[in-house]
């Protein structure tokens, strides 16, 4: 097999190691072939497996030119490589050669690997489609982990802190919103001893949230602090909905990357999806947080804006971005719709495969060219794959590609 090279920050890794079968070893791959015809990049992440655990699948371009790929795993680029391998699906299609796969390292040992962070555009920004096997992939399981000691590794690569399962607010698709949710508080004690635990490791990053809006739980901001003073790598997604004091915004300009919630620029619209939040709000804590860090001689944390895309926010998808990156946000999360049952006196949303032919091909047009005016500011967009793929099915299923 001639030697191709995959590129990793700035060296040529030998690509010899890659194995001489395109197929998992005991598993039958899942994945959608390629168009007989195609008038776009396109290609998909297939799976995980093989000699020395690399991520595998194929990508072509319409020009016929060697597709380069890009990979990023946490929003971070990590290599580059021309799709250089054979691969039978892709000629199987009447597409040129089917030279047109490739074999790419894990970014990470494979014990720590999250398929779900993993994502590889085309030079024009085009997204890949991820397979069921590939997002369904874990590492290997011990046949019993009874007498293993869990806490036996000398490191901990990430962790989650939840500080509390509660919200300040009710948006209309989320889970909060139904009757029979409860959300709790992390007992003090417990949350006390994990900070302890936690400091002791090497810890890559801590999230501190997950379902809930950290800023709810009393003295939020002391723990931070107490996190950030031992050099911690912190990150957060909230939801801005409360203007922040003075000292709770000191403690947020000590998170290295802030997430916001905001599924649209329009505040009225805001507004109504998800009750009790203001828009203004929003833009006065992300502006208080950066001078706030100007003022303690600390790096201005990075602002990451995330939306749940619906039928009421979809017409306005480029405008959305274009306001954040004037905003200097240069990294956005797109994510799917789980629909929830509707809440009784709210303004409900639908999934956009809801959406008018005309409106659901033009949102379609809008990821495509979002992608490209995020890409050209040298920043970061993710568009949830469940969102990508349903829009592409129900396009196919009404006949509109």
């Amino acid at each position: 097999m001639a030697q191709s090279s995959v590129t990793m920050e700035g060296a040529s890794v030998p690509s010899a190691f890659r194995p001489a079968s395109n197929e998992p070893s005991g598993l039958t791959a899942v994945r959608l072939k390629p168009p007989a015809r195609a008038s776009r990049p396109d290609g998909w992440i297939d799976w995980v497996g093989g000699a020395g655990e690399c991520v595998h699948g194929w990508a072509f371009s319409p020009d016929e030119a060697p597709a380069l790929i890009s990979f990023f795993y946490y929003g971070e680029l990590y290599c580059t490589a021309f799709v250089d391998e054979y691969s039978h699906d892709v000629e199987a299609t009447g597409i040129g050669t089917g030279v047109a796969g490739f074999t790419v390292p894990l970014p990470c040992p494979s014990n720590q690997f999250d398929p779900r962070f993993f994502a590889a555009r085309h030079r024009d920004g085009t997204l890949l489609s991820r397979s069921v096997n590939f997002l369904g992939w874990r590492p290997a399981n011990f046949s019993s982990i009874a007498n293993f000691d869990l806490l036996s590794s000398p490191f901990t690569s990430s962790a989650y802190l939840e500080f509390t399962s509660r919200c300040n607010l009710r948006c209309v698709y989320c889970a909060v919103s139904q009757p029979t949710y409860v959300g709790q508080d992390i007992e003090a004690s417990v949350l006390d001893e994990a900070i302890r635990v936690l400091q002791t490791r090497k810890v890559d990053h801590i999230q501190v949230n997950a379902h809930g809006e950290t800023t709810m739980v009393p003295d939020w901001h002391r723990q931070i602090n107490a996190l950030a003073a031992v050099g911690l790598d912190l990150r957060i997604i909230t939801n801005f909905a409360r203007l922040l004091s003075p000292e709770e915004l000191a403690a947020m300009a000590r998170i290295r990357r802030i997430c916001v919630s905001i599924d649209t620029h329009r505040p009225e619209v805001l507004r109504k999806i998800r009750r009790n939040v203001s828009l203004g709000n929003i833009l006065i804590n992300m502006a208080n947080t950066a001078t706030k860090a100007a003022e303690l001689n600390l790096p201005c944390p990075e602002f990451i804006w995330n939306c749940v895309v619906t039928d009421k926010v979809a017409s306005d998808f480029l405008d959305y971005l274009r306001f954040g990156i004037t905003l200097g946000v240069k990294t956005f999360f797109v994510a799917n719709l789980t629909k929830h049952e509707d809440v009784a006196g709210a303004d409900n949303v639908k999934h956009v495969t809801t959406l008018p032919d005309a409106e659901l091909k033009q949102f379609a047009q809008m990821l495509d060219e979002g992608c490209r005016l995020v890409d050209g500011i040298g920043g970061y967009i993710e568009v949830e794959a469940g969102l990508t793929d349903t829009v592409q099915q129900e396009l196919d299923a009404r006949g509109l590609r």
